[in-house]
């Protein structure tokens, strides 16, 4: 569950590998999170919810009320929507006109739709921490995002933190580069717009994004964008970026540390010997962690520039997630990303710690 997320017990936890260890790859019961013999029953309204049994599901459902009715009547709705685009005798804009939802007025509908449910799902994804959900949440964001190019709410800022939260680092790393380099085209008139091949020719369910394995190891800072710019591109972007490195250098260090740890305990020179040969077969060696370490720093201080609140909400959140209602302007950009990143940001072991240590360089830097 997030709410524990502050004060992770890490010592009954296997060795961190770089991925979400909470994540569940099979439903479980969400009153007693046990998965029992027996086929769990499963919400027959919101169909994102199981139980051991019915006794499990009535205790749990006044936690369960206000996710299963805003779930449900959001997906009714834009199923309601779907069928009524698809019945227009004229044409079928699912084929026909692919990414310019958001430049006819009748699609608009359909395209709010499809954001509030996505964003639902993934609020309801992180109560529970299931695969299957975070899943319905992705595909209904992505499907968001082939419709309407223009992104007129800015859907494509939380994309990353759902792909992040399913342990899909390359697709979060490629997608954000996409983005970045893509940025222009969303500054143009609509006179002068076009729709990209990759949109016109995919169909539901595509991922029409660049894909490139490993690419999460790359160095932002000239992958991306050269250091002068990478202030240009949107917080939430560099958040995701953060927690891609700080994953990174987590996995690197504790494979490091079990394999210090086992050794330590054995005498005789021998063992000590081959401890480099061990490392080697672990630990990735084309990593450059030290390399990625100083992305972690550069990634904080660019952050920290261009907003100095969003760091420090990080460090301590809860005036951020007290808030009933985010003010206007950047508050709101703290709020909302937060909301998006806490899942995955405080699971990387030792990210807290070394946000206070840079915190504290860069603020002995201004002193000084």
């Amino acid at each position: 569950m997030v709410d524990n997320d502050l004060n992770i017990n890490r010592d009954r936890l296997p060795m961190y590998e770089g991925k979400d260890p909470f994540l569940r790859e099979e439903p479980c019961c969400l009153h007693c999170f046990k998965t029992p013999d027996t086929k769990l029953v499963k919400c027959s309204r919101c169909q994102i919810a199981w139980y051991c049994n019915e006794t499990c599901q009535k205790e749990h459902f006044p936690k369960h009320r206000d996710f299963c009715k805003h779930v449900s009547e959001c997906h009714i709705k834009v199923q309601l929507m779907k069928e009524y685009l698809r019945s227009e005798p004229q044409e079928s804009v699912f084929e026909t006109d692919i990414g310019n939802f958001w430049g006819r007025e009748d699609t608009i509908p359909f395209m709010q739709s499809t954001f509030m449910l996505a964003s639902w799902y993934f609020v309801a994804a992180h109560e529970s921490d299931i695969r299957e959900v975070l899943e319905k949440a992705l595909f209904v964001l992505l499907e968001h995002l082939r419709l309407g190019v223009l992104d007129e709410r800015e859907a494509r800022w939380r994309a990353p933190f759902f792909l992040l939260s399913l342990n899909r680092d390359d697709d979060a790393y490629s997608f954000i580069r996409y983005w970045v380099r893509f940025k222009e085209l969303l500054d143009l008139d609509q006179d002068d717009f076009q729709i990209p091949d990759n949109y016109l020719n995919s169909k539901e369910g595509d991922w029409i994004y660049p894909r490139e394995t490993d690419c999460r190891y790359l160095d932002v800072f000239q992958d991306i964008w050269s250091n002068e710019n990478a202030q240009e591109t949107e917080l939430a972007f560099l958040v995701a970026l953060l927690i891609i490195k700080l994953r990174i250098v987590a996995a690197h260090d504790a494979a490091k540390f079990s394999i210090e740890l086992a050794l330590g305990g054995v005498a005789g020179q021998r063992i000590q010997e081959v401890q480099p040969a061990i490392e080697e077969m672990v630990i990735r060696q084309d990593a450059d962690v030290e390399g990625q370490r100083e992305q972690v720093h550069r990634l904080m201080d660019v952050i920290h520039d261009k907003n100095p609140s969003v760091l420090l909400a990080l460090l301590n959140p809860r005036p951020v997630m007290e808030e009933s209602k985010p003010k206007s302007g950047v508050p709101s950009d703290v709020h909302r990303i937060l909301m998006d990143c806490k899942a995955v940001y405080y699971r990387v072991p030792g990210a807290v710690e070394l946000l206070k240590e840079r915190l504290g360089s860069i603020q002995s830097s201004v002193i000084a």
